[in-house]
């Protein structure tokens, strides 16, 4: 927002450190409020297959797109 002038630079670095706090403070509620370790995986479920996998990661894809444009 700063490179296209639509902010100034003051309030884009008052942004910048605004957004780092914010997912700080995200992250931190995050961590208190799940119990235990988070169970997380970058790999396919066992009983996926690759073609549905694939359709599986376009499908969220395009609704993370989707809520960016939105």
């Amino acid at each position: 927002m700063v490179l296209i002038g639509s902010i100034s630079p003051v309030r884009g670095v008052l942004l910048f450190i605004t957004q780092l706090l914010g997912g700080i403070v995200a992250a931190a509620l995050t961590l208190a409020l799940t119990p235990g370790e988070l169970a997380v995986s970058t790999e396919l479920n066992p009983t996926m297959s690759y073609a549905q996998g694939t359709i599986l990661e376009m499908i969220l894809t395009m609704q993370l797109v989707f809520t960016i444009f939105m």
